[in-house]
């Protein structure tokens, strides 16, 4: 059954189907050469998840994920019900940013190029320090993190930290591949027939025309091989915080484009029995999109006969 908070919401039955959708959609297309310049397929930017849940943020999801990169994580305080959002609010902060940092700094201890500059490690320190101490007339609505720190956090997200970004292609065929990844690349991974894999697509008129509510990260991809055969690029939304301490939890994209009417309908779904997942790798095989094409290195150059293999058998 469809959803109704997005734009359009579509099952179908084959891996091939699945790709004739994005190869026919005309939704897709540019009607005009500008079309083309837009960010996507016609302005649409897409991303694969292998399920269909909605889209929340890595730092966002339950379990603790920021729990190996600071000793105090989000959700662990003994103070009142009444100051734990600011709290938890605070921590969260301190962890996200530490997080960033900590990647940043190894890598720059490696002598890998990153963002890195010293300078900005103290960036929003005020704003935590007013979470922590509950201050109830602190400016919790401002953007966070400051638009400068942006680079720092696309790279880290890229290379698996959890940050408060979440990752887009420019390639609905991209997508498809990373949702199809978990279920048809594994052997013996064991599947429901209720399973799903899911390509969500975005449009993104309404955030390039300066909508607050989800903002768009083109991080540079000169540096970042990964970023750039992937076609990535990145959406998050600048007020969560403030949606934190209103609503007791993070926000999802769906949040956003359904509660702000600029942003309605901006957001669709496509889904694929996880069943169908391998079959769609082998087309996908076939318009050149593998692991080792879309993550090029030594290793996976050396795993790519396996990959085949299992894709094939």
């Amino acid at each position: 059954m469809s959803n109704p908070i997005y734009q359009m919401d579509k099952q179908c039955k084959s891996a091939k189907e699945f790709i004739d959708f994005f190869l026919a959609e005309l939704l897709f297309k540019p009607q005009h050469i500008f079309d083309a310049n837009r960010p996507g397929l016609n302005g649409y930017i897409f991303r694969g998840q292998a399920c269909s849940l909605p889209l929340l943020a890595s730092a966002f999801r339950p379990g603790d994920p920021l729990k190996v990169y600071t000793p105090q994580t989000p959700g662990k305080n003994k103070c009142s019900e009444i100051d734990k959002r600011q709290w938890d609010l605070g921590w969260q902060l301190k962890a996200e940013l530490r997080a960033v940092f900590l990647f940043l700094e190894e890598a720059d201890k490696q002598g890998i190029v990153t963002p890195l500059e010293y300078i900005n490690t103290r960036e929003h320190q005020d704003l935590i320090k007013n979470a922590l101490n509950r201050e109830k007339d602190a400016d919790y609505d401002s953007p966070f993190p400051a638009p400068h720190l942006l680079t720092n956090l696309a790279l880290a997200q890229h290379h698996g930290v959890p940050t408060r970004l979440i990752d887009w292609s420019e390639s609905p065929f991209i997508a498809a591949f990373f949702a199809a990844l978990a279920y048809g690349a594994t052997e013996s991974v064991c599947l429901d027939e209720k399973d799903l894999i899911s390509v969500f697509f975005l449009n993104t008129d309404p955030i390039r025309n300066g909508h607050a509510g989800i903002s768009l990260v083109s991080a540079p991809r000169r540096n970042n091989t990964f970023l750039h055969v992937q076609k990535g690029l990145f959406t998050y939304i600048p007020n969560a915080n403030a949606f934190f301490l209103h609503e007791g939890r993070w926000p999802t994209l769906e949040d956003i484009t359904e509660s702000c009417g600029e942003l309605k309908g901006a957001l669709g779904r496509f889904q694929l029995p996880a069943s169908q997942a391998k079959e769609l790798l082998k087309l996908l095989y076939l318009l050149g999109i593998t692991k080792s094409s879309l993550m090029p290195s030594l290793d996976n150059a050396a795993n790519a006969f396996q990959y085949r293999k299992t894709i094939f058998s």
